[in-house]
């Protein structure tokens, strides 16, 4: 093995360190809401599934705001390649950045071009972002009824409001010419020094041409385009809220949407493969602030983490294979520079690494 290829596997087995310490000091808690996971089961299995209903709904938004993003027709490579992303992101310590890029991989292989693939999921990840800080005006009619709230939840709601307001500042500050321009060329001079000068040129005009083209699409499609970011995020608040009606339960809607944000900024913790252990108790927490049982709220945390997180972790693995399978199939129908088809065109187009991801 050359040195250059330790050099790689470092980061991964660093990652792989900090994880595995990480579920040792919360496998206490881990035993703690996992050990009685065959409670889920006494759940109301109608409540369970019109959750995963919501979950799928959610997905769907999610894909639906790809396509208009990426400015693609097809489903099937923008669904697999984000239920594969998400898979890694739910399985690696600290996968988001490994997830966005098997993404990101699984679209150029499927004929979209790394500007626009990058773009574009850039586009999609803040208008997803802005959808779930934005979900809290849920909670304001509950607040201004004068509904006896936990003055903790109270300022969760508050917080994600204001973090909203930064948000779409943020964006439109980033997207001006200038602005854009700056951080283009500071990103061109890293990547110039770290790939020593053989890495991609012309940052600026992509960047410039890439915003401009979003821009109208967006604009074009701003209605549907909000009605997707909002869906997206109201499919899994629903999710939520239909596992804690599961329970029996009939919650304040501002207890839900607190729990909602925390489970998802607990899951961009690291340590874990999407936070595990951390949303559990984050979770279980804010709903016992709302008069949930704790022991209750544990079952609700699983039940709900079932739902959101380790079932489509599952599909998206089978998605990952099925996408794969597409690719080599397709390999195998295309003719080699002799003509030939069959196992010789697949074998030395498998030689060649063409058909892996």
């Amino acid at each position: 093995m050359t040195g250059r290829s330790t050099a790689r596997r470092r980061p991964s087995y660093l990652f792989l360190s900090i994880g595995a310490v990480s579920l040792c000091l919360v496998a206490p808690t881990l035993n703690e809401a996992y050990g009685d996971i065959g409670d889920v089961a006494q759940l109301d299995m109608r409540w369970l599934a019109l959750a995963i209903s919501c979950e799928v709904a959610s997905f769907v938004c999610c894909w639906e705001l790809l396509r208009i993003v990426l400015r693609r027709d097809d489903w099937s490579a923008v669904a697999a390649s984000q239920l594969a992303g998400n898979a890694v992101s739910q399985v690696v310590p600290g996968g988001g950045p490994a997830g966005a890029a098997v993404q990101l991989r699984m679209l150029v292989q499927s004929g979209c071009d790394v500007p626009t693939a990058i773009a574009g999921l850039t586009a999609s990840g803040v208008l997803s972002a802005a959808g779930l800080l934005a979900l809290p005006l849920l909670a304001l009619p509950a607040l201004w009824s004068g509904a006896t709230v936990d003055a903790g939840l109270q300022a969760g709601v508050w917080a994600s409001l204001a973090l909203l307001v930064v948000l779409v500042g943020a964006v439109v500050v980033a997207t001006r010419d200038r602005v854009l321009v700056a951080a283009t060329r500071l990103a061109q001079r890293v990547v110039d020094v770290v790939g020593k000068g053989k890495g991609p040129q012309g940052l600026v005009g992509h960047a410039l041409v890439q915003r401009d083209l979003l821009r109208d699409t967006v604009r074009r499609q701003r209605g549907r385009a909000l009605a997707l970011t909002m869906g997206q995020a109201l499919g899994g608040y629903l999710a939520l809220y239909l596992v804690v009606v599961a329970a029996g339960l009939r919650p304040n809607v501002v207890v839900v949407v607190a729990a909602f944000a925390v489970a998802n900024v607990a899951g961009m913790i690291p340590f874990t493969p999407a936070g595990l252990g951390f949303v559990e108790v984050g979770l279980a927490s804010v709903l016992a602030l709302g008069g949930i049982p704790y022991p209750t709220a544990l079952v609700v945390a699983v039940a709900y983490r079932l739902v959101s997180s380790w079932l489509p972790a599952v599909i998206g693995g089978g998605a990952f294979l099925w996408f794969r399978d597409r690719r080599a199939m397709r390999a195998c129908s295309r003719p080699n520079a002799e003509g030939l088809t069959g196992y010789g065109a697949v074998t030395r187009l498998r030689s060649a690494s063409d058909i892996r991801i």
